[in-house]
């Protein structure tokens, strides 16, 4: 028999799973691919020194060429050495890492591509050193990275980071955390060969 406190649980059950249903649309709509960026990969677009602490780059067009990505098993091994032997542990593992991309002529060690929610992609690209010399004490921040941001049209910004403390998710993404400010503004930057 239905008594009226449980029609009330039942309304309530039934209003909480309507409500929630949005939220299961939203949760589905999210990049789940990888995006359609195939390699090798070439990007162009202007470059401009953003002060005084890398003065021999200058400002003018820049290429960025990445013939592979990293591996989820790489990473993986990376996040592993992190955990044992910190930044100073990556940076050695990093150095025996074979070039997999370039910027302007500074080499990559790491490439990783992920979506971003607007439809778009982020290029993470780590360096195999640092490349700004204002304080060559710091422990934790070793290597440089760049980071691209492109919209859906393949077409976007970037900056190139000096000092960067490389981390690893346990589910293999790669992220870093920068100190000072960004050497080397990236500006027009587009796809001119890899794309599918």
């Amino acid at each position: 028999m239905l008594t009226v406190r449980s029609a009330v649980r039942l309304f309530g059950l039934a209003l909480l799973v309507v409500a929630l249903l949005p939220l299961c649309a939203v949760a589905q709509a999210e990049p789940t691919e990888k995006p359609k960026l195939a390699l090798p990969l070439r990007l162009e677009g202007v470059s401009a020194n953003s002060g005084g602490a890398w003065p021999f780059w200058k400002a003018g067009l820049c290429t960025i060429r990445v013939k592979q990505w990293s591996s989820a098993a790489e990473l993986a091994e990376l996040r592993s050495i992190i955990e044992k032997s910190g930044q100073k542990g990556l940076e050695k593992a990093v150095k025996k890492m074979p070039v997999i991309a370039n910027v302007d002529g500074l080499e990559i060690a790491i490439a990783t591509l992920s979506p971003k929610e607007d439809g778009g992609s982020r290029l993470l690209l780590i360096m195999f050193r640092r490349t700004c010399h204002y304080n060559l004490h710091e422990e934790e921040h070793l290597l440089g990275a760049v980071q691209i941001d492109l919209d859906a049209e393949n077409k976007g910004t970037g900056v190139l980071a000096g000092y960067t403390k490389v981390q690893i998710s346990p589910d293999g993404i790669l992220n870093v955390e920068a100190i000072g400010g960004p050497c080397v503004v990236f500006k027009e930057l587009k796809v001119i060969a890899g794309k599918q």
